[in-house]
């Protein structure tokens, strides 16, 4: 599963009322791993990679790099994604992705390290595949979004 990511900066009134602080403003954000499911069958159960902390695991693993010791906020999909056989819209060509979890926590406040890093690790449930449900390569993307309180 491909992942992409959304950075938010202050708005333009707060970088006009504080210039000084735009020189040294700054956040971004790598993929180094995307969420992996294993391979599967027509009718297996559903899978659930948990966000473990592992850098060489299933879950989907970011690098957040900003200001040392600054707060950030992680704010994952809320609604399910689509992992899709080709751009077929078509039931059996595509499988739901759903329940995003992270560590740290979205929606909760984390500080970033005293060099301006921190990784987030991602996970998700892939729902229970059908009994018809075609054989071959599904891809889908999600987004992570990061921002600066």
């Amino acid at each position: 599963m491909l992942c992409s990511a959304i950075l938010f900066l202050p708005s333009a009134a707060h970088l006009e009322s504080s210039p000084a602080s735009v020189k040294h403003f700054f956040l971004k954000l790598w993929n180094f791993r995307s969420l992996h499911f294993e391979s599967a069958t027509q009718g297996d159960p559903a899978e659930t990679v948990v966000p473990d902390g592992r850098a060489f695991g299933d879950n989907a693993v970011f690098l957040i790099h900003g200001i040392p010791f600054h707060s950030v906020y992680i704010f994952l999909p809320q609604n399910e994604v689509y992992l899709r056989q080709g751009s077929s819209s078509d039931p059996r060509r595509r499988i739901r992705v759903h329940s995003f979890q992270s560590l740290p926590q979205a929606g909760q406040e984390t500080r970033l390290n005293f060099l301006g890093l921190r990784r987030i690790f991602v996970g998700a449930t892939r729902e229970r595949l059908q009994r018809r449900q075609a054989s071959g390569r599904y891809e889908g993307s999600f987004v992570v979004t990061v921002v600066y309180p």
